[in-house]
């Protein structure tokens, strides 16, 4: 899967990601923070069952109203479960704003915790994913396993 990085400061987590090599930190990172802590084990605890039930603060710092709405509903599909870019759109009361969810999905800074891998096209194919389509596949089937 490759390594998934924690960044939380002050106000909460402010992403949960890929480390490449040339990964930059923000200087507010702290990484004993609480934040940081409860997303390590919420992304332990994930892998090993498939979900997890732990909730950690959020830095929305930089996050539009639009994609905190998007966001926010992805939260509430279960593990195993998907939803299409279309049924997201309508939920946040924004019909045909299928794209510019997918757009929002795009830059998702929260993998994994806000599962943007369980939104897939209306036709049923997978769409995008930032990390890589097999990686989407691979978490979908992790969670039905688990589920």
């Amino acid at each position: 899967m490759g390594r998934l990085g924690v960044v939380a400061g002050p106000r909460g987590v402010i992403v949960i990601g890929y480390v490449r090599k040339k990964t930059r930190f923000p200087k507010t990172a702290r990484p004993s923070d609480p934040a940081s802590r409860a997303a390590h084990k919420f992304l332990k605890e994930y892998f090993q069952r498939g979900r997890s039930k732990i909730r950690f603060r959020l830095d929305w710092t930089g996050i539009t109203p639009f994609e905190k709405k998007v966001y926010k509903t992805l939260r509430l599909i279960p593990a195993g479960q998907t939803m299409t870019y279309a049924a997201v759109a309508r939920k946040i009361k924004k019909p045909g704003a299928s794209r510019a969810v997918g757009s929002a999905l795009h830059k998702n800074p929260f993998l994994i915790y806000v599962p943007c891998h369980r939104v897939l096209r209306s036709d049923g194919g997978l769409g995008g994913f930032g990390p890589g389509v097999w990686m989407k596949k691979w978490l979908l089937k992790h969670e039905k396993r688990r589920a």
